[in-house]
């Protein structure tokens, strides 16, 4: 059987998780989970991270009996990585954590088409203070306010490959 593999994209609100996670799976004919679509509704994050992880998880062992690849785009903390490390790897499921990185002014330039609330904005410069994006856990990190997406996408796509056994 072919490597399982599930990989986190980590970063900031407007970093591009969600839009790079699509992009790989279509690259590696895996499958796509947003994290923010497993969230508790009605509950802030840090109230209900442990069930959005073990909504994910469920998700990610579901698509991987028909999928080799699962991206699932969702801020990373140490707890949620280290939760998923720990089952993923007792199902024999490598698990890979891509960290991406865009300064605050990149993030909001009026340019990119895309407007943020203030409190988007205060979470943007809170999540980039603690690290979000930069984990010294993750396996590699990528900017993605330096090139275009196309451009960006075979970068993050050729890294993964180099790591994976595809």
């Amino acid at each position: 059987m072919e490597e399982r593999s599930v990989v986190l994209v980590d970063g900031t609100i407007g970093v591009g998780k969600s839009t790079f996670g699509r992009e790989l799976a279509l690259r590696f004919e895996g499958s796509f989970l947003d994290g923010d679509a497993y969230k508790t509704k009605g509950k802030p994050w840090y109230c209900s991270s442990l069930q959005t992880c073990r909504a994910l998880l469920r998700a990610s062992t579901y698509e991987l009996k028909t999928k080799p690849f699962v991206f699932i785009a969702r801020p990373v903390r140490c707890l949620d990585w280290l939760y998923f490390r720990t089952h993923f790897e007792q199902n024999g499921v490598t698990l890979y954590l891509i960290g991406l990185q865009a300064t605050f002014e990149n993030l909001t330039n009026k340019n990119r088409g895309r407007s943020f609330s203030q409190s988007e904005c205060l979470r943007m410069v809170e999540m980039i203070k603690e690290g979000y994006g930069a984990r010294s856990f993750s396996d590699f990190h990528m900017r993605t306010d330096q090139r275009n997406i196309e451009e960006t996408s075979a970068r993050l796509e050729a890294h993964l490959k180099s790591m994976t056994k595809v």
